[in-house]
């Protein structure tokens, strides 16, 4: 939920072309996360 919160705050910056590519952004980003939770650093 708050990566989905996050992008909701960052959607409006970006136009609507770039909406697929946000998409894509946010799957890496959620990654990324993922990652992070699932190995403690």
């Amino acid at each position: 939920k708050l990566i989905h919160d996050f992008l909701h705050l960052f959607q409006p910056r970006f136009p609507p072309p770039h909406r697929h590519r946000l998409c894509s952004l946010s799957l890496f980003l959620s990654l990324i996360v993922l990652q992070r939770e699932s190995s403690p650093l």
